[in-house]
């Protein structure tokens, strides 16, 4: 024993530089795993012009800085003139080049990019209606290669576009993907546009807004009208002069030449999603669908998929060129595009859809306040791009400060177990001080104040870390308050029940969110009438889940044919129709959007067979994602969806970890304060030492300490029993106290058996981890002690 305090005491004078380099360690360790797991994307393809090469890294930075204003439209050429730094390495092409006249021509998506060779300097660019797979030169003509859906078939004529760069510049925009002769459109727009003197001064807006004289409307509208005799391709023509007769008030012309823009022959799916897009824009919706339907019809029937719309960028890229740039837009326009882009989502997820547009939606979301939209587009982006590139300030500062607490959990455990043990054993082996008061413990310094502040300087630390980590104060703060409804997700909890019964009927939507609470609850019965009262796909994929869940079939069948018939595509009715057919060709739909609302939401109704171990998942998902603040919402969602599933697993711990760390704490610091009386002493027999080396409490005087530390030593095995025994017939963790017993589903604790089944697992760590520390500090406290040894 002497030797063990020797060790001890030399041990304890290095233990402050020996924290500080476990802390400092573990933060470096842990960091660069964190940048190991999130990596970064690829960087070493170049462009190799003449001798030298230039970073398609910095192609991609630049043309970035500037696509998204391409997109909208704008043609401001100072933005092309971008010079590159040269470097000798040659490396890799970036995508299909080809040379004329000095001039380098490369694929970027559906853009044609036009770069000097000599200044290194882009010149000029052109949209292209499809992907760009190829490009090579015929002479002074480039033949660009798109993908059409029809697969198997490179640069045949349906593929195929051929044309000058000085006819691509003024048909490209309008062109196709289909066998059209560029020359033919070409010379027949030219000789359109030079009957013009005002056509091409006149804007969409202003239209919208009747900005111009009638006088100078009616010179215009016969321009157009001369236009249209000589080029009839050009559906713009018609849609110009549909705007035209609006402002000068002849809604019956205006009518005509609307419908007209759907009859004009040799349109693709393009043309058609973008006339859908603009009737949206000015509020054309019968007309707006009918475009939709068309451009899918052409779409599917050129051997597409569904889940290729959204994958193709030039689709929304050339479909919503003529709205105005986010950050000028006005409400009505982004509206549109959200219009579009959500018809686009219920056909089929984002592979790889338009993130700048997406980017640009989240924003104006966030500032009308629709947080939770926000959100769910942010996670459609997320889901679609499958990575995240570290350099967000907000995501640093949480990977630093989960690092910092991961730091001061391991420094603790050691510092617990060696420094704190050796200055216990001083203190107990000190022959003239037996017996001593918690003042003389201090004025002895058998506690040494480097150990007291040791203790302080870790929990401030991991406190400090833990609220940049999870943002935790209006979280936590939250959870007290409204643990039932956060828990479960949705609505389905007896006080929203209460709440909406009072405006009963008062309309649709309320009645729906009162069906979503009844039907959580399981009071079915209600559910389905309050969901009748709701015609909308959503709410008879709902009844059907009812109807699966009682084994109603033939119902739920029903059910589910009346949500595709009002929502074609939904997932969620095609995934329950699934389970009740097993057809083979449902099964693609069981995967993507129905996994991933069962990992977001779990106990939604709109799945039928939603599953409660994916509570504590949702749970710590909406903690770690969420603070209630905008920002937060929108970065720590694409901080973990990037990173992978390892963080969000890790933080599910940070906070049952620092409630123990707390515990932990004070139990030693009473340890150290409780003075030696006859209360807390040993007892004298031997053999009842001996049992209290293993039974915490059993040791002591049973006059006050003993008991206290049995009973809560005793408690906490009990618990644990509750929460790590599994059920024979289920083969699950029976999940806690009051989720092994029935309750009824209206009961007071309703609220308390939501928070278990999402802090199950938690509630048994934590209870763990005391049981097993309560047992090491009393075996080593009896072990050590002088009265003990001495027998």
């Amino acid at each position: 024993m002497s030797r063990y305090i020797r060790l001890m005491k030399r041990f304890k004078n290095f233990k402050i530089l020996f924290i500080s380099l476990l802390m400092l360690t573990s933060f470096f360790i842990q960091s660069s795993d964190a940048r190991t797991k999130r990596g970064e994307p690829k960087r070493d393809i170049h462009i190799t012009i003449s001798d030298n090469t230039i970073k398609a890294v910095e192609v991609e930075k630049y043309i970035e800085s500037w696509y998204p204003r391409i997109r909208y439209g704008y043609k401001d050429k100072e933005l092309w003139q971008i010079t590159f730094p040269s470097i000798k390495n040659k490396k890799k092409l970036f995508g299909p080049t080809d040379v004329i006249n000095g001039k380098m021509y490369f694929g970027y998506s559906s853009f044609i990019m036009e770069l000097d060779t000599q200044k290194t300097q882009f010149t000029n660019r052109y949209q292209i209606l499809g992907e760009i797979t190829g490009i090579k030169s015929e002479g002074d003509k480039l033949l660009i290669n798109t993908f059409n859906g029809i697969r198997g078939k490179v640069w045949d004529k349906e593929s195929v576009i051929k044309a000058t760069p000085e006819q691509l510049a003024s048909v490209a925009s309008y062109g196709t993907i289909t066998n059209r002769d560029y020359e033919i459109i070409y010379t027949k727009r030219k000789d359109a546009e030079m009957l013009s003197t005002n056509m091409d001064k006149v804007y969409i807006r202003s239209l919208i807004d009747r900005k111009y004289p009638k006088e100078k409307l009616e010179l215009i509208r016969q321009e157009y009208i001369d236009a249209i005799e000589i080029d009839p391709t050009n559906h713009w023509y018609y849609i110009y002069l549909g705007l035209i007769n609006d402002a000068l008030d002849k809604k019956v012309y205006s009518d005509i030449y609307y419908k007209k823009v759907l009859d004009v022959k040799g349109m693709v799916f393009y043309d058609y999603f973008q006339i859908s897009t603009f009737f949206e824009y000015i509020g054309k919706k019968d007309l707006a669908d009918k475009a939709f339907d068309k451009g899918m019809s052409d779409f599917l029937g050129r051997g597409y998929t569904p889940e290729q719309l959204t994958s193709m960028e030039s689709v929304l890229n050339y479909t919503t060129w003529f709205v105005p740039t986010i950050e000028k837009q006005k409400n009505t326009d982004i509206d549109r595009t959200i219009v579009l882009m959500d018809r686009f989502y219920k056909l089929a997820p984002f592979k790889e859809g338009n993130y700048n547009i997406i980017d640009g939606v989240v924003k104006y979301l966030i500032d009308k306040g629709m947080l939770t939209e926000a959100r769910d587009w942010q996670i459609k982006q997320d889901n679609a791009k499958g990575y995240f590139f570290p350099g967000d300030y907000s995501v640093i500062v949480a990977d630093v400060a989960l690092n910092i607490f991961i730091a001061c959990m391991i420094a603790f455990i050691i510092f617990a177990i060696t420094f704190f043990m050796a200055d216990l054993t001083e203190f107990i082996e000190d022959e003239k001080h037996n017996r001593v008061s918690y003042k003389e413990f201090f004025k002895r310094r058998y506690i040494s104040r480097s150990t007291i502040y040791s203790f302080v300087i870790l929990y401030i630390f991991s406190l400090i870390a833990l609220g940049f980590c999870t943002n935790s104060i209006s979280v936590i703060s939250k959870i007290v308050r409204e643990p039932a409804t956060i828990n479960s997700g949705t609505w389905g909890n007896y006080a929203t029940v209460k709440y909406f019964s009072k405006s009963l009927k008062a309309s649709k939507e309320k009645n729906f969110f009162l069906a979503i609470a009844n039907h959580q609850l399981k009071d079915y019965e209600t559910a389905i009438s309050l969901y009748k009262t709701v015609d909308t796909a959503e709410s008879h994929n709902n009844i059907a889940t009812i109807y699966i869940k009682q084994g109603k079939k033939v119902l739920a069948k029903e059910e589910l044919e009346k949500a595709l018939k009002l929502q074609f595509g939904m997932l969620e009715a095609k995934y329950n129709l699934f389970l009740i057919s097993k057809n083979p060709k449902d099964k693609p739909y069981k995967v993507d959007k129905v996994d991933f609302m069962q990992k977001y939401s779990p106990t939604s109704p709109m799945i039928a067979l939603p599953q409660e171990k994916y509570y504590r998942k949702a749970f710590y998902t909406r903690i770690s994602l969420q603070d209630f603040n905008p920002i937060n919402i929108i970065k720590f969602n694409s901080f973990l969806k990037g990173s992978g599933n390892s963080f969000v697993e890790l933080s599910r711990w940070v906070v049952p970890v620092f409630i123990a760390f707390t515990l932990l704490m004070i139990l030693m610091l009473l340890s150290i304060f409780i003075p030696q009386t006859k209360v807390t002493t040993i007892n004298n027999s031997y053999i009842r030492r001996l049992i209290g080396l293993f039974v915490p409490g059993y040791s002591y005087n049973w006059r006050l300490l003993g008991p206290l530390i049995f009973a809560v030593w005793l408690g906490l095995g009990i618990t644990n029993l509750f929460y790590f025994s599994y059920g024979l017939e289920t083969s699950k963790p029976s999940m806690g106290i009051l989720t092994t017993y029935a309750l009824p589903d209206y009961s007071f604790l309703s609220p308390v058996r939501s928070f278990e089944l999402a802090f199950g697992k938690e509630i048994a760590f934590v209870c763990a981890v005391l049981y097993i520390m309560i047992w090491l500090f009393n075996f080593f406290y009896i072990l050590i002690s002088r009265r003990f040894t001495s027998v």
